[in-house]
Parts: structure tokens; sequence; C-alpha cells
């Protein structure tokens, strides 16, 4: 890698650590098109970089966080345990519907209940 020392020497040369030897202007002209075709890069990297990062920022908006975990947990339990207490409710209702056509289908009067029952 070619490094520019930044002694001024006359006639726009410049030094060459590595060889000792000055620098032409043309040599010059060619690193400083290469550096700065370097530094365009590298902003376009640090662009990119940034884009990137405001992307992951507004993913991160997105996703579900502790608290809308715990909250959406809750709901789904309060949901299973009303549905599981409505259902209960539902099974004896049927039970006594099912009891009552059974009586009602032999014969017999809600009187007569104790009486099977050893009342």
């Amino acid at each position: 890698m070619r490094c520019l020392q930044l002694t001024t020497v006359p006639n726009w040369k410049r030094v060459n650590p590595e060889t000792r030897y000055f620098y032409g202007q043309k040599e010059v002209v060619k690193i400083a098109l290469e550096v700065e075709a370097r530094i365009a890069r590298l902003e376009e990297r640090q662009v990119a970089l940034e884009r990137d990062v405001k992307e992951i920022k507004a993913q991160l908006h997105e996703t579900a966080k502790k608290s809308d975990v715990e909250r959406l947990e809750r709901t789904i339990n309060d949901r299973d345990n009303s549905y599981t207490k409505n259902l209960w409710k539902l099974i004896f209702i049927l039970i006594a519907v099912f009891t009552a056509i059974t009586l009602t289908a032999v014969g017999l009067s809600v009187t007569d209940i104790p009486n099977l029952v050893g009342g």
C-alpha cells in the first residue's frame, strides 16, 4: 500500500516511504484518484450500513415485545378459563335436559325422583 507523506517536496512530488524515491506528478494524480475512489466506495458502504441500521430499527419496532407477549398470554388464559366455565355450564344443562326428556318419556315427574334415589 502506498503512503503519502505530509511534507512538501518541490514540483508536486512526494517521497515513497518504501523505496525513498520521489513520485512524479502523474503518479501523485493516479494515487489521488485511487484514494478518491476508495473514499467514494467507503462512503457508499457507510450509506448502505446506515440504511440497514434504519431498517433493522424499524423492524425492531414492529416485533413483539415481552409486555406484548405477556398481555397475549393473559388474554389467551382468560379466554380459555371462560371457555372451560361455559363448557361445564353447557354440560350440566344438557344433563338436566336429557334427564327431563328421559323422565318424560318414562312417564315420571320431578316429584318421583326422590323415590327413585331411595329417599
